[in-house]
């Protein structure tokens, strides 16, 4: 079951690895990064009635001068028909004197500034990823950095970063490796932590179904539902048509005879001793088979969780002289099957899967460092 569960997990990590590789990353990222502001006179240069700082024959109190970039850092175009209402920066305090575009990258990028008198507003055409347009205006005031407004498809609000900011790429291994490399290494991962919790869940359910009282599993469904001679016969046609023939096994005869007193008793009463006799041989190869075949037939019944601890009581077991196969499956089943749902615990922690146990702890302890870490690369890779 394990098995079947992990080629499943691993079906599906690379499925959805497959998926998020081909599927378009569509973030849209608008970044205005505000550069510098600089103040053009002193503060202690106050204007006088002699001494004025003049703007197009405009008097200007406190010259100030604003450098600002707006750049598309996404990773998908913002076209033009994108833009519902342009990127707009509003002053609290002060005057929009004038401003420039100062250089554009590309240069042959579409771009143009309006002014008013408290605002900016940027009018662009394509921005492709990585372009971008400088901007430098000159205020009357020393306000504090203008709010960036904008109504873009795809954007809810422009990407702030002021002059004490790093900009830093978003990576997910602690060296360069490109974006489609990323995410196929963070697919694989995926697929161990989806692996771990498998484990996880099927240590939980084979535990609880080993401590758990069953009452379908009973002594009587065991003798009653399995094909005993059919066990029997199987046993008897691995050996060779010679042993066969000293055992006297016939077509159309039970084939659990073979094993009981209507052939040669004194053969089961008596540990066979002479090795070279070939009836004698014949009897103790059959008796040798009976414990493992009489053990994966109980397996094949006993649900699982109580199925390893049924096979391994069995398997201890041998047939004693003188007893019949049929007497040899009661005890089997006797001894690998309670006599009454109502175990105790005691006696039920006794017959679990210690190393199922133990692989589900190990992979619960694993697990959650290893979602955690996945998670956060997955978020990482896909919102940057």
């Amino acid at each position: 079951m394990l098995g079947r569960a992990a080629a499943v997990a691993t079906i599906l990590g690379l499925i959805i690895t497959i998926l998020v590789i081909l599927q378009p990353h569509t973030r849209k990222v608008l970044q205005v990064r505000y550069v510098a502001k600089v103040s053009l006179v002193r503060p202690e240069a106050r204007v006088t009635s002699r001494v004025k700082v003049m703007f197009d024959s405009l008097v200007v109190l406190s010259p100030t001068k604003l450098f600002l970039r707006v750049t598309n850092a996404g990773d998908v175009p913002i076209e033009q028909r994108d833009i519902e209402q342009p990127l707009t920066f509003r002053f609290d305090k002060g005057k929009v004197l004038s401003a420039i575009l100062s250089s554009r990258s590309p240069a042959n990028l579409e771009a143009e500034l309006q002014m008013t008198d408290n605002g900016i507003v940027l009018r662009h055409g394509l921005l492709n990823p990585g372009d971008g347009v400088a901007i430098e205006a000159l205020l009357d005031g020393d306000p504090p950095w203008p709010a960036a407004i904008c109504r873009i498809s795809g954007i809810a609000r422009p990407k702030i970063l002021l002059p004490d900011d790093k900009v830093k790429q978003v990576r997910v291994a602690f060296f360069g490796m490109p974006r489609i490399a990323e995410i196929i290494v963070v697919g694989l991962c995926s697929i161990v932590a989806l692996l771990l919790w498998i484990i996880v869940v099927v240590a939980v359910r084979e535990t609880w179904t080993a401590l758990a009282t069953d009452e379908g599993t009973t002594r009587a469904r065991i003798a009653s539902e399995v094909d005993w001679p059919a066990v029997a016969s199987e046993l008897l046609n691995r050996l060779s048509v010679e042993d066969r023939r000293l055992l006297q096994v016939r077509v159309g005869q039970d084939p659990e005879a073979a094993f009981g007193h209507q052939v040669h008793v004194s053969a089961w009463e008596n540990p066979p001793v002479n090795r070279e006799d070939p009836l004698q041989e014949a009897l103790s190869t059959l008796r040798g088979w009976a414990p493992e075949a009489v053990a994966d037939a109980i397996w094949r019944k006993v649900p699982s969780g109580q199925d390893e601890f049924a096979r391994r009581v069995v398997m201890k077991l041998s047939m004693v002289p003188g007893e019949s196969f049929r007497d040899f499956v009661s005890r089997a089943i006797d001894t690998a099957i309670p006599s009454s749902p109502g175990w105790s615990l005691r006696t039920r922690w006794h017959r679990f899967d210690k190393q199922a146990v133990g692989f589900g702890a190990t992979a619960f302890i694993l697990g959650i460092p290893t979602s955690l870490v996945v998670a956060a690369a997955w978020k990482a890779i896909l919102l940057g």
